[in-house]
């Protein structure tokens, strides 16, 4: 299970619109970091840190587990 679909599911009533999704965001990103940025450096070991955040913010702004996605 995601972080978001737990997080959704304990924090708002499922009858309920999630009215601001904006501020779980950094939250979100945060664990979707810590979840797939070894990936991403064993995908690609020669670049640099500031490469590898770029191909990981492309990667979250379409993922599922972005609020502002799972808002649409």
């Amino acid at each position: 299970m995601n972080f978001l679909n737990l997080f959704l599911c304990c924090s708002i009533a499922n009858d309920e619109e999630d009215r601001h999704p904006e501020k779980r965001m950094k939250a979100a990103y945060k664990a979707f970091e810590t979840e797939n940025m070894n990936r991403i450096k064993l995908e690609n070991p020669t670049l640099r840190l500031s490469q590898w955040k770029q191909l990981l913010h492309k990667e979250w702004v379409k993922s599922p587990d972005n609020p502002m996605n799972a808002a649409k």
